[in-house]
Order: C-alpha cells, then structure tokens, then sequence
C-alpha cells in the first residue's frame, strides 16, 4: 500500500542498500539526482523571499506611514503566529500528505507576500503577520519530511548540508535584492511582488517532486 497523498506516478523505485550510490558516494549520488536540484531551487527561492520579508518587513511597515513600535509589533507578530505553525503544519504533512502540505505553504506565503504589497491599514498589516508567520513556518516541517521520503533517511544529513548552500546564498541575495530595489524606486512593491512571484515558481516546483517507494523510505 502507499502512504497517505501518493500517487503512482509520484514514486521513483527504491535503491538497494548494500548497492546504493547514495550510500557509497553520497555526494555524487544527491547531486545527480532530479529531486535534488528541485529541492535546491525551492529553498533558495524560500530563503530569498523569508529574508527579503526579515529584512525589511520594518523598513517597508515605516516607510508607509507606521511607527517604529507598530512595526516591530507586525514583526513580533509574525514570530508568535511562527510556533502553531511548525506544529499544525507537521501534522498536516502526516494527514493530508507530504506533498500537498508545503504545496500549499507556497502558494498561501505568494498570497500573503501580494496582500503585503496593497496593505495600508495596522489591521491588514497583523493579518498578513500571522498568516505569513504561520504558513512559512510550516514549511521547513512539511519539506524536511517531503525530503525524508524523497532520499530516505540515511543520508539526509548530507542531503540537508547541501540544501543549506543554496538556502545562505538565497538568503543575502534576497536581502540584497530588496534593498536595491528600494534605492532604485523609492518602494518595496516590486521586491514584494518578486518575492510573490519566487513562491509560486516554489509551489510549482514542489509540484514536479517525485518520491521513493515505501519500502525505500528508511534506509
């Protein structure tokens, strides 16, 4: 039988351990793997927006008209709605499956990025806080599990290290990006809407995810 949320065409046969590339050479191995490259463009395109957000979610709540304390409130805001997240989200993986729940992680942060852009009023700017907060939290339990089913666990630390490459270069690049365009148009809109725009290539990429068999999911 299949896990809850796999379908047939989602699975890639199982690799036997005492043959596995991945547990000979597992670098060599993770990077010549589809999945991963996935996997890499998703979190350097979620890191990029997560601190285009961190960066200058205050800058940005300021510059429209908002005091400092008001915007570090959105901000303190976002952490606390941050916590369930991580939580409710995992659960969520287990229940209504390991791709559908970081599918619509993405897609709801692209949402939410969009509503930032046109929100003028304190109230608009909590509820971005907490469904923002909520949602990108959720996401690196829902993916870290995705990925555990993708490569199995055995190497997932290397599988990780690697990720995290592409997760510290998205991260100064998106913080860098938002600055830029702020010095070039005087608003955070387009960066915003950029940001927009990197969840929704994130949702499609999760999209195009295959996972392992269930017999390969431990080793």
């Amino acid at each position: 039988a299949l896990p809850d949320g796999v379908k047939v065409g989602d699975i890639e046969q199982p690799v036997k351990t005492e043959t596995s590339p991945l547990a000979q050479h597992p670098v060599l191995a993770i990077v010549q793997n589809r999945n991963f490259w996935i996997f890499a463009s998703i979190w350097f395109l979620f890191a990029g927006c997560l601190f285009l957000i961190f960066t200058h979610l205050v800058p940005h709540i300021t510059d429209i008209g908002f005091s400092p304390l008001e915007a570090a409130t959105v901000l303190s805001l976002m952490g606390v709605a941050s916590l369930p997240g991580r939580l409710l989200m995992g659960i969520a993986s287990d229940r209504i499956g390991r791709k559908l729940t970081p599918i619509i992680s993405t897609l709801v942060q692209a949402v939410a990025i969009a509503w930032l852009v046109w929100a003028q009023s304190l109230s608009s700017l909590y509820l971005f806080a907490v469904i923002y907060g909520f949602f990108y939290s959720g996401f690196g339990t829902s993916g870290a599990a995705l990925i555990s089913d993708t490569f199995g666990t055995k190497n997932i630390g290397t599988v990780f290290g690697l990720l995290e490459v592409g997760f510290g270069i998205g991260a100064a690049l998106g913080a860098a990006m938002g600055g830029y365009v702020f010095d070039v148009s005087g608003s955070y809109k387009v960066a915003f809407m950029l940001g927009a725009l990197a969840m929704l290539v994130a949702t499609l990429l999760f999209a195009m995810v295959r996972r392992r068999a269930a017999a390969s999911h431990y080793q």
